[in-house]
């Protein structure tokens, strides 16, 4: 702007000339050097010069110009004021700058003008002008959103890219009716950000999509802070991904939330490969990532009969794909998909329902199910490669580390019967995975993860002509992980776990049925097992489960695994050495039913123990009369070793588990079950203080139950050494109505399976002490 430094205005509000030279008697006057400004809509800083032979003040009427200074001293020479204007958001606008004597006698003013900014978006009409100039290529990127705008009765054009950056200010859009997103594409250099879609809209994804979001159907450069309140409508579940936001996003979307519900009610999809998610249908590549975004409102899909092809259903994000990330997420939306069973891959996700990358830093709140049956609560449906789990059903990041993940939510799974496994990103057997955090874990690990929801598996219908179970796969369930390939760290699990994997729902007076079944399943409060992993180590560390387990199980046809903080730790034969160390266990567990199950308070099969300790009550109510129970652990075998473990919580069976010297289960006792097919097993400087209740006859004893083939054994077996022994520090040992109290006394005749006397094999070592201050 050009300065006028002219001095045109002159006030003289005295008439009398004075002839003494005392400024007091002169006339009063103020001069301004300009009567008015003119200013940039973009706002400018400038000066005004005023000269005065009085002291002086000045002012203005409008907040957006600010004066420095505000006043002076009478002076010969001209004083300045430096005058800001701000940045106009709006239609043109004026105001005046007054400048007053001290005393009252004179002022003058200056008119300050503004002009409209015609790079601020303020009404509908505008903003079709504006996605009019984008499709020609002619906006620039100095275009904002200056009012909350009114798409009511408005078609806007279509954009197949966008490549400018569009910051909406946080301004809404409203009453915007639409099937078709904002932009098709959002290019490599464009973004939009700040934006709010208002519950006034109506939403809707159409059925032809592939990939959809009403901001973007394919995402390349970034979408920052967008909120929808809408609901959406979805008219027919179609292959895809779809999202709130985006349906595939290649690029960066930050702090976005959706608060609108979606829900569906109809046919199942007829062609696999459909994603869906409060916010993002995928997020794939490299360099692409989704960070601090939120889902808060309620997700359901009902359909008609069976899913027969693959679906995918999520809180925030419905996959996570090469490499790219999930940071920061969190969702407090109830997630909740029904059919009458599925004949393929089916997951509901908090956060994520299938991911090939880093997922970390993300909460659920929201509770997570799928129930597969033909009528509420009858849990008849068939399910084949289902998980349900608080943040993801799948964590393939590989070699990776998922860490500081939390589930509050409860989640459930209620169905009937397996169909099998079916392979699922890279892993070969993926079959029914229930959990607070991930329910299956390909090479990659979890650190510093937690669950507090409650955890639900119920399959009610495992004797059915159509099922199918197999030793290759496992029915699983964790407090944080159902199945983990990789190492669990400084994980807890505080939920409560319940498990019926049965021929019918529990019903009070009912007996349960033994069947004589095969069907293989692992529990465990922090991790079910890494039964399908490829047997690299999966060592779990410095966990903590404090949740209970109850378990309900009718199969006696295979050996189930049931730990407080593992079920199944490794495979047995592998070649991998895995361990579980520094664990506790608090929580109670709790076997029901007629199954076979090996039952710890830490694992439930074999592992290398090191620094575990139960104080957790561990009980068998009812079971298969080949179980086998233990304090820290069901049953050791091979080349294990468990070292520097103990047990302070009661191990107690209703079921005569009573089983030979020589056998490999059925047996009870207060550190291990059954310890068999020794190939040099160690287990020493471990402790017991606790009761062991089992019925009269049963084979129980305070640290092993039962010494597998120990007539045959070749390899030395070590139970405790002269200067690593157990220790005994007191409790009792009660069968039937017969009760010991443990001292100091007779520990030996209730430690070992050979009482006080000498074992029947020399390979055979042990060295026990009494030690009250264990």
């Amino acid at each position: 702007m050009k300065r006028i430094f002219l001095f045109n205005i002159v006030v003289l509000l005295l008439a009398v000339l004075s002839v003494s030279c005392n400024k007091s008697l002169e006339t009063a006057s103020i001069v301004i050097n300009t009567e008015e400004l003119n200013v940039d809509s973009r706002g400018e800083q400038t000066t005004i010069g005023i000269k005065s032979n009085r002291d002086w003040e000045a002012t203005v009427d409008k907040e957006w110009v600010t004066l420095t200074p505000n006043s002076a001293e009478a002076f010969e020479a001209s004083s300045y004021i430096i005058v800001t204007v701000a940045p106009n958001e709006d239609e043109d606008r004026t105001a005046t700058i007054t400048v007053r004597s001290i005393d009252g006698a004179v002022t003058a003013s200056v008119n300050v003008i503004q002009g409209e900014n015609a790079l601020v978006i303020k009404n509908g009409n505008s903003f079709i002008e504006y996605l009019n100039l984008v499709a020609e290529g002619k906006a620039s990127n100095d275009y904002k959103l200056g009012r909350n705008i009114d798409l009511s009765g408005k078609d806007l054009p279509e954009i197949q890219s966008f490549d400018n950056m569009l910051d909406c200010q946080g301004y809404s859009i409203s009453g915007w009716k639409t099937n078709r997103s904002l932009f098709n594409k959002i290019g490599v250099n464009g973004g939009l950000m700040n934006l709010k879609i208002d519950k006034s809209c109506e939403l809707t994804i159409p059925a032809e999509a592939a990939d959809f979001g009403f901001i973007a159907s394919e995402n390349q450069g970034t979408i920052q802070n967008i909120i929808n309140e809408a609901d959406i409508i979805i008219t027919a579940v179609t292959p895809g991904k779809k999202g709130a936001v985006c349906g595939v996003n290649k690029g960066y979307v930050s702090g976005c939330a959706n608060y609108g519900s979606v829900i569906y009610s109809g046919e199942s999809n007829a062609e696999s490969g459909a994603y869906y998610a409060g916010v993002v249908g995928q997020t794939t590549g490299e360099n692409a990532k989704i960070e601090g975004c939120k889902n808060y409102g309620s997700i359901s899909f009902t359909f008609d009969g069976n899913l027969t092809k693959s679906f995918y259903l999520a809180g925030v994000v419905g996959a996570v794909n090469s490499n790219s990330k999930a940071l920061d997420c969190s969702n407090e939306g109830s997630i909740e998909l029904k059919s009458s069973g599925s004949l393929d891959i089916v997951m509901a996700g908090g956060i994520v329902a299938y991911a090939g990358g880093e997922v970390s830093g993300c909460t659920n709140k929201g509770d997570i199910s799928y129930f597969a049956e033909s009528a509420d609560g009858m849990a008849d449906g068939a399910v084949k490669a289902t998980g349900v789990a608080g943040i993801a059903c799948y964590e393939g990041w590989s070699k990776g580390v998922a860490r500081n993940n939390e589930n509050f939510g409860n989640i459930t799974l209620r169905a009937g019967y397996s169909l099998g496994s079916q392979k699922v990103g890279s892993a070969q057997n993926y079959a029914t995975n229930v959990a607070g955090v991930f329910a299956h874990m390909y090479d990659c690990g979890v650190s510093e993860c937690k669950n507090s929801g409650k955890i639900t598996s119920v399959l009610a219908d495992i004797d059915n002509e159509a099922s199918e179970y197999s030793t290759k796969w496992r029915q699983s369930l964790g407090g944080v992980v159902a199945s983990s390939w990789g190492a669990v760290d400084n994980c807890e699990n505080s939920g409560e776990l319940n498990v019926i994997w049965a021929n019918s729902l529990p019903e009070e007076g009912v007996a349960r049925v033994d069947l004589n079944k095969q069907f293989v399943a692992q529990a465990g409060g922090i991790s079910g097992g890494d039964y399908h992993s490829g047997q690299a180590n999966s060592p779990i560390r410095s966990c903590v489960n404090s949740g209970s387990v109850n378990y309900i199980c009718d199969a006696r046809g295979s050996n189930n695994s049931l730990g407080g903080i593992v079920g199944w730790p490794n495979k047995e034969g592998a070649s991998a050495d895995p361990i579980v160390e520094n664990c506790e266990n608090t929580g109670d567990i709790t076997a029901d039913g007629y199954g076979k199950t090996r039952i710890g308070g830490i694992t439930g099969g074999c592992t290398l123990h090191r620094a575990n300790v139960n104080r957790g009550k561990v009980y068998l109510k009812n079971g298969y009369k080949t179980c086998a129970v233990g304090g820290v652990s069901g049953v050791m075998s091979g080349n294990y070793a468990m070292s520097g473990c103990k047990n302070y919580g009661a191990v107690v069976s209703d079921v005569k588990l009573a089983g030979a010297q020589g056998g490999s289960d059925a047996c009870i006792g207060g550190l291990v079950g059954a310890s068999y097919n020794q190939a040099g097993v160690s287990l020493t400087d471990c402790v017991v203080k606790c009761d062991v209740v089992a019925p009269e006859g049963s084979t129980a004893f305070m640290i092993i139950g039962v010494v597998g083939s120990n007539k045959k054994v070749t390899n030395s077996n070590i139970f405790g050494t002269e200067t690593n022994p157990n220790y005994v520090a007191g409790g009792s040992l009660k069968l039937g109505t017969s009760k010991n109290e443990i001292s100091s006394e007779n520990y030996m005749k209730y430690s070992l399976p050979w009482g006080d006397g000498a074992p029947v094999n020399s390979n055979i070592h042990f060295y026990t002490k009494f030690d009250a201050a264990q």
